[in-house]
């Protein structure tokens, strides 16, 4: 019963793929691109922590990473398990972005558009795919459907947003689908990026 949801789910995202947005370049000023030494890259978000502090969340295999051309970043924490992929980071620059990103507190409706922001190949882009929901082979961990030249490598750490700008999850991985042109993106969602981070903040208390 899961797999004939999924593939009808695909099937639809398909048609309202074909008739929504694909990758095109996009400027949001709370999405960075970072680098790892050899040139390998993710992507980043912004996002104030209570206490004011200006933070820099990304994929848990992007720990590290600096943003580009800069060194501004303390890297606080990292996690890699369970389908959990999430590092944090404190921005310590005084030109901080215009503006940060804040957490979803609930999930859209099965098939409700989604939006990708990052820096798949090197490009910053807006991509449009579909909501899918909870994935049962990984713990803790969310899928929704895009076009396969949207969220490519380069995609890790990018947010997936709503339609308030408001992140519902973290890309971590992709997976190509058996339909030409899709690819199902596995994201870590807003609550447990929230736990993560409750988690980091009451260990700094400590």
């Amino acid at each position: 019963m899961v797999r004939m949801l999924a593939s009808a789910a695909i099937m639809v995202a398909v048609v309202l793929l074909s008739l929504g947005a694909a990758a095109s370049e996009y400027g949001h000023p709370a999405v960075v691109r970072i680098v790892g030494p050899s040139g390998s890259g993710c992507t980043g978000w912004f996002y104030t922590a209570p206490n004011a502090v200006r933070l820099l969340i990304t994929a848990g295999h992007c720990y590290g990473m600096k943003l580009r051309g800069s060194s501004r970043l303390v890297w606080l924490y990292q996690i890699e398990e369970d389908g959990i992929d999430v590092a944090v980071a404190m921005d310590v620059s005084d030109d901080g972005p215009d503006r940060t990103l804040s957490l979803s507190t609930k999930f859209p409706d099965f098939l409700d558009p989604v939006y990708f922001h990052g820096y798949p190949g090197g490009m910053e882009v807006l991509a449009t795919g579909i909501w899918i929901g909870k994935y049962p082979k990984f713990f803790d961990t969310y899928v929704a459907v895009f076009t396969e030249d949207a969220v490519i490598p380069g995609a890790s750490g990018g947010p997936i947003l709503n339609a308030h700008d408001e992140v519902l999850g973290m890309v971590w991985g992709i997976q190509q689908e058996p339909t030409a042109g899709l690819v199902r993106v596995f994201f870590v969602p807003a609550h447990v990026i929230k736990r993560v981070l409750d988690e980091l903040s009451r260990e700094k208390k400590r």
